[in-house]
């Protein structure tokens, strides 16, 4: 608790100014919540238990029903459910924190979204469903192989325990701030009841708590946004206040944290692999009741997505404006404890602990996934067991496996301020693996047509990437704990995000293709090595000639007539009918297109006008 000595407090400029006697760790007092805060969170409380038991109890017992919720939800469920994914305790805390820091530049994170959401919605989606696939690595085993599939699990458990260590570190450090809370009981308590959570519900509980959650954080949090933009006066009052940096959305090519050519060039790649070729966003996306309701989904969140920069980020701008001495990675704390009225608080803490719940619970559920489908079936460690027994013993395993990454996640939680120094630039960190990823991705959606790329040069970048990305974050720790660096990496250490992530790109792309051509090359010269020219005749002497009455050729003649009777017969059945529940269905795909394709060019514009307003 603080001990403050001095305290002046001027009303005209509306600035508190602390004279602390000792080091402290939180100047601010605690929240003081009003009897129907605590009732209206009661209430929030209650009825995400009452939609966990009702997914509990509807649930039946197949990898659909738990990974993807049957597959039954609709597009306004699929929308809030990838909302809520970028809008975390982690994500609310650090956008204000940029916001006040950093100004209007930290709104491309989301508002960045829209094109990868799309590119999701129109391409990658059609792959995903057509495939019939529930994870990624699933994805990178058709065109490349198990190795691959391996590495890339990896990859994507390990962005998991750090997902879920800086969203347990932001929700205890914001609970401590607020009500005075222990970190590690908090933490302890939230990890052990997310686990039930999501071990019982699965993904249907989730994404329908993800509903009620989006909806109470966008509407508090538009609250807060418009009485402290009030309280300095209105939006001209904090648009004078402001400088020219902070109500740009491209910064100078100097800048520190938003560099424009990393900005345009490295953080679309992220953008890319957060919101496009991310299990926990995809897994969300093939829950969809089908192709129309998925792509739908995707598009009504383009649209939920252009409000967090209003909901976060000007918050912090308008907070800097009239609190210029608050330490900006406590803003979000000052701006709920000064700012929002009273009863309504109770909402928003509940909304938030909702959203740190479905969050990590999403995470979970993602690495159940991954665990059962790619790792266990890899390893083939129940080769063993009788076929009755596979599947329950794989799901046991698998949801043994997330208990594993949660415990993990609880303990990385702890390096969380020993690897960055607050939420924003730990998020921003993660970038840095987002390279690697990416490029296994294109080289899997590009070159597997026309020329597919090697599996051990897409597994060789991947493992690059993996080792990249931990030697950064092992390099930002010994910086920030003020150890010297060895000598020649410091510019590792130095590089912008953005900019490092665009050359990692450039790096493993090149790999990539390097890396075939010479697989292909030492393949062809070993082959004809090989191939010696007595060897060739001999091969050429022992294939049979081909002969009319040969019994395969036989075989497949009679297998194709067999074929084309049956679908004479079928089409001499149905010819000429045309019931009119096809008539409806054309109609309402044509529909569909339609309201789909218009939504797009709806929120693909809405982005371009945000571009040219904050340019």
């Amino acid at each position: 608790k603080a001990t403050v000595s001095v305290l002046y407090w001027e009303k005209k400029k509306k600035n508190l100014c602390f004279a602390m006697s000792n080091a402290t760790s939180n100047a601010y007092d605690q929240l003081h919540l009003h009897w129907f805060d605590y009732a209206s969170a009661v209430v929030v409380f209650i009825l995400a238990v009452g939609i966990t038991v009702k997914s509990w109890r509807g649930q039946e017992n197949n990898v659909y029903s738990y990974f993807l919720g049957g597959r039954t939800a609709p597009w306004w469920v699929v929308g809030f459910s990838l909302f809520s994914y970028g809008t975390g305790v982690e994500y609310a805390m650090g956008m204000t924190k940029a916001g006040y820091t950093d100004g209007i530049a930290a709104g491309i994170f989301m508002w960045g979204s829209i094109p990868p959401l799309l590119g999701l919605a129109y391409f990658f989606l059609k792959e995903y469903r057509e495939l019939d696939i529930i994870t990624l690595p699933t994805f990178l085993f058709k065109p490349f192989d198990g190795t691959t599939r391996l590495i890339f699990s990896i990859f994507t458990l390990l962005l998991s325990v750090m997902r879920i260590a800086i969203a347990l570190h932001s929700y205890s450090i914001l609970l401590e701030g607020l009500l005075g809370y222990n970190t590690t009981a908090t933490k302890l308590v939230m990890i052990i009841v997310i686990e039930v959570y999501v071990v019982t519900g699965g993904l249907k509980a989730v994404m329908q708590t993800e509903v009620m959650q989006s909806v109470l954080l966008i509407v508090f949090s538009l609250v807060l946004s418009i009485k402290i933009i009030h309280d300095v006066g209105g939006i001209e009052t904090l648009k004078s206040n402001l400088s020219r940096n902070q109500t740009r959305l491209f910064q100078s090519a100097s800048d520190d944290t938003y560099p424009w050519p990393g900005v345009v060039f490295g953080f679309p790649i992220e953008a890319m692999v957060l919101w496009s070729c991310n299990q926990v966003i995809t897994q969300k996306a093939l829950a969809a009741e089908d192709d129309y309701h998925a792509k739908m989904g995707c598009i009504f969140c383009c649209f939920l997505n252009l409000l967090p920069p209003f909901l976060f980020v000007i918050p912090g701008m308008a907070l800097q404006v009239d609190r210029p001495h608050v330490n900006p990675s406590d803003a979000y704390e000052v701006l709920i404890e000064e700012y929002m009225p009273s009863g309504t608080r109770g909402f928003l803490l509940a909304a938030l602990t909702c959203s740190l719940a479905t969050s990590i619970a999403s995470v979970l559920s993602a690495c159940t996934a991954i665990l059962t489908i790619d790792v266990l079936e890899h390893l083939n460690l129940f080769r063993h067991a009788r076929t009755a027994l596979l599947q329950e013993n794989k799901n046991l395993a698998g949801r043994l496996g997330t208990l594993l990454v949660a415990l993990a996640g609880f303990s990385w939680s702890y390096a969380v301020p020993s690897v960055a120094s607050n939420q924003w630039d730990y998020i921003l960190s993660s970038s840095i693996f987002s390279a690697a990823v990416f490029a296994a991705f294109l080289s899997a959606y590009l070159f597997g047509g026309w020329w597919s790329m090697k599996s051990a040069a897409v597994t060789g970048m991947l493992a690059l990437g993996l080792v990249m990305g931990l030697l950064r974050m092992v390099l930002d720790e010994m910086k920030i704990s003020g150890r010297s660096l060895p000598g020649g990496v410091s510019w590792y250490v130095d590089v912008n995000f953005f900019l490092l992530t665009a050359g990692l790109f450039v790096v493993y792309m090149s790999g990539m293709l390097l890396a075939t051509r010479l697989i292909e090359h030492l393949e062809w010269s070993s082959n004809m090595v090989q191939l010696e020219p007595d060897a060739m005749t001999e091969i050429g002497d022992t294939l049979p000639e081909s002969e009319a009455g040969e019994p395969t050729e036989v075989c497949s003649i009679l297998t194709e007539t067999h074929r084309k009777g049956a679908y004479d017969d079928i089409e001499d059945d149905f010819e000429g009918t045309v019931v009119a529940s096809e008539i409806y269905d054309a109609q309402r795909d044509k529909y569909r297109l339609f309201a789909t394709n218009a939504m797009a060019c709806l929120a693909l514009i809405a982005f371009l006008i945000i571009l040219a307003v904050w340019f």
